[in-house]
């Protein structure tokens, strides 16, 4: 019996535990594990709790669950998958991460034995003029094939050689990614110690020592150390809150004689160890750019940790991207404030992999939550809670602090090694797809969208680009326009899967200030099937 790790339970072992909402639930079948979604149901044959991440004002959790289609049998080729599977048709929390790989089925009227890519599914199955695509790209398509079925496999292999081992990988199963709000569903985090209260008291007085130690070594580093009296003074008693994140609440406040506006996050220490709060301190006391969020002070006093920074009036990007609720109209920024943010982030992010001193500065958490906006509308880059700093000739970093990241931004190299090495192209990555967002002025997935074409926007637009279509944004001129398709073309560069090909932040930034006749569209940034209701489309996608 598969086991099923908290907070996922199986339906009928317990009252309300799953998660049906948007259509997902959990249920057991003869001894297996079974996941439904839009009515189709796939067997879990392995599930593992992976990330921990803070979305807007709440804590996320991603959990792998690997699929199979129920109509795959183990040494039996001829068995044919059951169900088509879209991602943009999958609904609600979930999203398939890499390296899943689409495997197309066609019936052609016409002989395709010599295209390499076309493996005939003989003498698995009868049909002599069925032919199996894995990963098609536009250019595979022929006329005389129809495509009837789609589905995915977990591999990390680039070729096949005939459809029987393509039949092999497609029984390790598939994964999927579930995202599951603190607030919604019950996360449980485990204590393994009979002596609970000790312990933690121990911990607290080592987390204590270490960061006294830090703050020690990093010493002419850090920024002005205040009291937490200080900070209550600062925001007479905490009056006026800002904000709430997973990881602490934010106060306005004053400072000094002149009444300075400053923003005070209050954190909370038990999410987050003391290691991490003073990296990020002396992190943000070696940056000075004027598109990056100024750490004017800090509190480190037992159990009392805080962040002051400078006040940014105009809050975070999101609030001028997205719609505040469905329907109702926002503000956008106009096409000209839009491109100076865009490039202001962009010169931002390239100082930080410029860095100082031989070291470079890697964000790893670029996205429109993280960016706020000043009196100006200028943007300022903030949010450096997973930042660390690394030799700037350094190629491929070493994570050792585990996965972070907000989901969405996360680039793939995070959770996939195989498909390249983390480095600073990972936050080129997260930075595509906040210019995405910024351009489509609306979120890259929608999976509650009521119309197919609106679901993933990055491949919708890419297919736009490549068939030749002008891009018309909605009562725009044809000069704001053309700003809004540089945005989109840079973007679909920064999100290409492998970071090797994908541009330095530097190129992104000449990218950016370059021609719009300049700039080509890459070849293959995305790989998805169906997801503006032609199924015989596909899209070389990233999600």
């Amino acid at each position: 019996m598969l086991d099923i790790p908290s907070p996922i339970t199986l339906e009928g072992h317990r009252q309300n535990c799953s998660d049906s909402v948007y259509g997902e639930k959990l249920t057991c079948e003869n001894d297996r594990a079974v996941w439904t979604t839009s009515s189709k149901s796939f067997y879990i044959i392995g599930v593992d709790h992976t990330i921990f991440s803070e979305v807007s004002d709440s804590l996320v959790e991603t959990i792998y669950l690997r699929l199979i289609d129920p109509g795959l049998e183990k040494d039996n080729c001829s068995s044919m998958p059951q169900h088509s599977i879209y991602p943009c048709k999958l609904t609600g929390t979930s999203r398939h991460p890499y390296p899943n790989m689409t495997v197309v089925y066609m019936n052609c009227s016409t002989n395709m034995s010599d295209s390499p890519r076309y493996l005939n599914t003989s003498p698995c199955v009868k049909a002599s003029s069925t032919y199996a695509v894995v990963d098609p790209l536009f250019s595979d398509y022929n006329e005389s094939c129809k495509q009837f079925l789609t589905s995915w496999m977990y591999t990390d292999k680039d070729a096949f050689s005939s459809y029987s081992d393509v039949h092999k990988e497609m029984m390790k199963g598939f994964n999927i990614l579930w995202y599951i709000r603190s607030g919604k569903m019950l996360i449980v985090f485990f204590v393994f110690s009979r002596h609970i209260s000790e312990d933690t008291q121990k911990i607290n007085r080592a987390m204590n020592s270490s960061i006294e130690d830090f703050l020690d070594i990093y010493g002419d580093q850090m920024p002005i150390r205040y009291s937490y009296n200080d900070v209550k003074k600062m925001t007479s008693n905490f009056k006026e809150k800002l904000g709430q994140g997973g990881f602490g609440s934010v106060y306005k406040g004053s400072l000094g004689s002149n009444n300075r506006g400053v923003a005070i996050k209050i954190l909370d220490s038990t999410k987050r160890e003391g290691k991490d709060f003073v990296s990020e301190v002396a992190t943000m006391g070696k940056i000075d750019h004027v598109n990056v969020v100024q750490l004017i002070g800090f509190v480190a006093e037992r159990r009392k940790q805080a962040l002051i920074y400078e006040l940014i009036p105009n809050g975070s990007l999101d609030k001028y991207i997205f719609p505040r609720e469905e329907g109702k109209p926002i503000n956008f920024l106009d096409w000209d404030k839009t491109y100076e943010i865009a490039l202001g982030i962009a010169r931002a992010i390239e100082y930080l992999h410029r860095g100082c001193g031989g070291m470079q500065i890697l964000h790893f958490d670029i996205n429109p939550y993280k960016i706020l906006l000043d009196q100006n509308y200028n943007p300022k880059v903030s949010g450096f809670g997973l930042a660390k700093s690394y030799p700037i000739d350094a190629s491929n970093i070493s994570i050792t602090h585990g996965v972070g990241g907000t989901i969405g931004y996360i680039a793939p190299e995070l959770f996939y090694r195989n498909i390249g090495g983390v480095s600073n192209k990972s936050d080129v990555y997260s930075f595509g797809m906040l210019l995405m967002e910024m351009a489509g002025r609306r979120k890259n997935l929608n999976a509650l969208a009521e119309n197919e074409s609106q679901i993933y926007f990055p491949s919708w637009i890419y297919r736009q680009l490549y068939q030749g279509n002008d891009i018309e944004m909605e009562n725009a001129t044809q000069e704001e326009n053309d700003i809004a398709k540089k945005i989109i073309i840079v973007a679909l560069w920064c999100i290409l899967l492998k970071p090797v090909d994908r541009p330095s932040m530097t190129k992104v930034v000449e990218m950016l200030e370059g021609e719009l006749g300049a700039l080509q569209i890459p070849d293959k940034p995305f790989m998805i099937a169906g997801c503006d209701g032609d199924e015989d489309v596909m899209l070389n996608s990233l999600v």
